[in-house]
């Protein structure tokens, strides 16, 4: 009796709500992950796709499946997830003890939520084989969406603020690029795929987001290792039209019109180390970050709390240009904006974001190396990016920085398609 129930017992229930509900639910997260670049209620709307659909498969095979062996996606997920509980944990208690409003608490939950969404989803195993190169078209369709946005808006136009904004079109590269070299993917997509790439890189100069400008070193640097590793000729070519990109890039700053804003950098570096001119954008940022390394001198461990660095700034800008203070309200520097703050807590909370995604890249360095490649891409990115700017006091960051981490989880996650015929020079040629 006991062992015909058995079976009955693992049985998921309500396979067919689980089945219509997934197929509703991953079609509307893809989507709303493709038109990201429009607005972040997009992203909210990819982002709550991916969380029903984590719920849903818990509800309707929770108790009934038997353990799965922990494959590399779900070490991966289970690391990341680990290193965000972490750090909510810890920005929570800063919270409290410094009766900070808990708004400020919003973007760590929201990534812990995306954490546990993909870890469940990764461990249960729902995608089926095609899913990942879906989430790659849905990644492509998003760097074209992304073009024509920046294309037909200008920089103080952008649907968000232009430096998350850029930073999100960024991640999406750091998705894409392995994709594009990987050769067991057909010839075909990894074409279209590159043509997306290009357009999502014009996205980001045409932003004219310096820090986001990384992203070209880093798809040049990976093209080029990708290239001596593998003898990849794709690769190498790549490479060297990021190269040649680079340094028509780097040229602009001697052109009169100066698009990329590369030369008013090192003006606005000049007059205010030399000058002491802080009325500018670089000055204020370096004034800025003056300020909030005296105050965590004076306050290490515990930090002066969120109201402290506010009124903080408030003073500062009282005494400056208003045209260029009058809408600072952070230290545009994450880990002194957090370290202010919340003291070796909140430090600790930004590093274990970015160490969370290291360590997912870690787990599937070896199983699933295009997976891993894009995890250290957004890692270097989140990272770099949190130097110049508290890019998480924005939605669209938040959302796009979780979304971008779950599609190279899931990717990894599904089971691998079988292998493509070639003949000739067919699909796997690079």
């Amino acid at each position: 009796m006991m062992s015909s129930s058995a079976p009955e017992r693992l049985a998921p229930r309500w396979p067919g709500l689980r089945t219509a509900g997934l197929r509703l639910l991953l079609p509307v997260g893809a989507l709303g992950w493709a038109l990201t670049p429009l607005s972040s209620t997009w992203a909210g709307l990819a982002w709550l796709a991916l969380c029903l659909g984590a719920a849903l498969l818990s509800v309707t095979q929770a108790g009934r499946q038997p353990p799965r062996p922990q494959s590399p996606a779900a070490r991966g997920a289970r690391r990341w997830v680990g290193a965000t509980a972490l750090a909510a944990l810890l920005a929570g208690a800063a919270m409290l003890g410094w009766h900070d409003p808990l708004s400020s608490l919003q973007d760590n939950v929201r990534l812990l939520l995306t954490a546990g969404a993909v870890w469940w989803l990764s461990r249960q195993g729902p995608l089926g084989q095609h899913h990942p190169a879906w989430l790659v078209h849905a990644t492509a369709s998003a760097c074209v969406v992304a073009f024509g946005v920046a294309l037909t808006h200008g920089r103080n136009e952008l649907p968000s603020n232009a430096i998350p904004w850029a930073a999100t079109v960024g991640f999406m590269l750091c998705l894409l690029a392995p994709a594009v070299l990987d050769t067991s993917q057909p010839r075909g997509w990894r074409r279209l795929w590159a043509a997306a790439l290009l357009l999502g890189l014009l996205a980001v100069f045409l932003s004219r987001t310096r820090s986001a400008m990384l992203v070209a070193v880093w798809l040049a640097g990976l093209c080029m290792w990708q290239a001596w590793r593998q003898r990849h000729r794709a690769a190498a070519w790549i490479a060297g039209g990021l190269l040649v990109a680079l340094a028509l890039v780097a040229s602009t700053a001697s052109w009169q019109a100066d698009p990329l804003r590369l030369r008013a950098a090192g003006e606005d570096v000049v007059l205010a180390l030399t000058h002491n001119n802080p009325d500018t954008p670089v000055g204020a940022r370096l004034r800025l970050w003056q300020a909030a390394w005296q105050g965590i001198t004076e306050a290490p461990l515990l930090g002066h709390g969120i109201a402290q660095r506010e009124t903080a700034i408030k003073a500062l800008a009282a005494q400056n240009d208003p045209r260029i203070w009058k809408s600072l309200g952070h230290f545009h520097n994450d880990y002194l904006n957090a370290w202010f703050d919340h003291g070796l807590p909140g430090l600790a909370a930004v590093l274990l974001g970015v160490a969370g995604i290291v360590g997912a890249a870690l787990a599937l360095q070896q199983a699933h190396p295009v997976a891993s490649q894009q995890l250290w891409g957004v890692a270097l990115l989140h990272a770099s990016g949190g130097l110049t700017n508290v890019n998480m006091a924005h939605n669209l960051y938040a959302l796009g920085l979780g979304l971008s981490v779950a599609v190279a989880l899931l990717g990894a996650a599904a089971p691998p398609a079988p292998p493509i015929p070639s003949s000739g020079s067919g699909p796997h040629t690079p």
